[in-house]
C-alpha cells in the first residue's frame, strides 16, 4: 500500500489532498483505508519522499522534494508548481541573523496560469 501511494501521488503534479488520493486509490480498487492514506503520506513526509503542503484549506502533498515554489489558485483552487528560482539568500540570511535554518516556505496566492489566460477571477471575489 505504502509503495502504491506513492506511485499515486508521484504520478500527479496537481497536490491532491489526502482525499483525492484515497478516491483515486478506491476507484483503481486497492482496498485502502482514508486513515491508511494519510499514515502513509506522514510517513513518507518523514523519510523526505513527499512534502505536505500547508496553505489554505486541507494539507495537499507532494512527491517533488526539492526547494521550489507554489501558487494556490484564487480561481479554481488548485495548487501549482511556481518555476521560480529558489531564494537561498533568504536562508542565508536568517543564518546570519544567528538563526538555524534548512529551507524557508513562500507560498503564492493569486491566479494560476490556466485560469489566467481563461479569464478566470479569482473565487474570493465571486464569494463576495
Amino acid at each position: 500500500q505504502r509503495r502504491k501511494v506513492l506511485e499515486v501521488l508521484a504520478a500527479r503534479d496537481d497536490h491532491p489532498t489526502a482525499e483525492d488520493l484515497y478516491g483515486q486509490l478506491r476507484t483503481q480498487g486497492e482496498p485502502i483505508s482514508l486513515a491508511t492514506v494519510y499514515r502513509t503520506l506522514r510517513s513518507l513526509e518523514q523519510e523526505e519522499l513527499a512534502r505536505a503542503l500547508h496553505g489554505p484549506g486541507a494539507d495537499r502533498f507532494d512527491a517533488r522534494t526539492d526547494a521550489h515554489y507554489h501558487i494556490v489558485c484564487n480561481a479554481c483552487r488548485r495548487t501549482v508548481d511556481l518555476e521560480l528560482p529558489y531564494q537561498t539568500a533568504v536562508d542565508q540570511a536568517a543564518r546570519n541573523a544567528g538563526a538555524q535554518v534548512g529551507e524557508h516556505v513562500l507560498l503564492f496566492l493569486g491566479r494560476c496560469p490556466d485560469c489566467v489566460k481563461a479569464g478566470r477571477s479569482d473565487l474570493d471575489a465571486q464569494d463576495d
